[in-house]
């Protein structure tokens, strides 16, 4: 049952992150800014941080992913037993 729960707490993470980025984006759209997709997109020269500004969904999904699992495995942790 607990591992049941991580996977959920995982999952959860995971949706949240596509929800993150995705305010991300519609935050940067509303001041004018343009998304860093589009940066990469028609910037000049290629270069390392572009390619970090595409996968920035990526990120945000593993970042969330992790976050969910470790607050379940923090919330469902056996407590000792006292005597």
């Amino acid at each position: 049952m607990r591992a049941f729960k991580i996977c959920l707490g995982i999952f959860i993470g995971f949706i949240a992150g596509i929800i993150g980025f995705t305010l991300l984006g519609s935050v940067l759209s509303s001041f004018s800014i343009q998304k860093p997709a589009e940066i990469y997109r028609y910037s000049a020269e290629k270069s390392l941080i572009g390619y970090f500004l595409i996968f920035y969904p990526v990120a945000f999904m593993g970042f969330g992913s992790i976050a969910g699992g470790c607050l379940t495995i923090y919330l469902t942790r056996r407590k000792p037993k006292s005597k």
